[in-house]
């Protein structure tokens, strides 16, 4: 009977400590994940501010880079561009499910606070903007 017990509180240790192991492994990835998301947000944004427009659109999924290619060079050629960058504003909240992810941003437009949902796909292990 000593072993048995003995036995089930061994096979409930192992079973909490590989639960335990594989959350821990999760959040590691999680935060990795968000920290990556906010990097590449930023520096779009920095690369937008800086009137480098090609740098900025490396960021972008390659099924929404000529999209938005087509509307920064509309900014650039408007003067508008780091004006369009400073109201882009900055990341609040991530959501990420697999190798996709959605990122709220809140900026300030017309003296208001707005609010927008963003979306982010990895492409060869690399989060890029999906869409804005």
């Amino acid at each position: 009977m000593r072993n048995r017990a003995a036995l089930l509180i061994l096979v409930l240790l192992t079973c909490f400590s590989t639960a335990s192991f594989a959350a821990t492994k999760n959040v590691k990835k999680a935060v990795a994940d968000e920290k990556a998301i906010r990097a590449v947000w930023e520096d779009m944004r920095t690369a937008l501010a800086s009137g480098d427009v090609e740098g900025a659109v490396g960021y972008f999924s390659t099924y929404t880079r000529a999209a938005y290619r087509m509307q920064f060079k509309y900014y650039e050629e408007h003067g508008t561009l780091k004006k369009a960058a400073a109201e882009l504003g900055h990341i609040q909240t991530v959501l990420v499910r697999g190798d996709t992810a959605i990122a709220g941003i809140r900026t300030l437009k017309f003296s208001m606070n707005v609010s927008y949902t963003m979306s982010f796909v990895k492409e060869k292990g690399v989060w890029k903007i999906e869409s804005l």
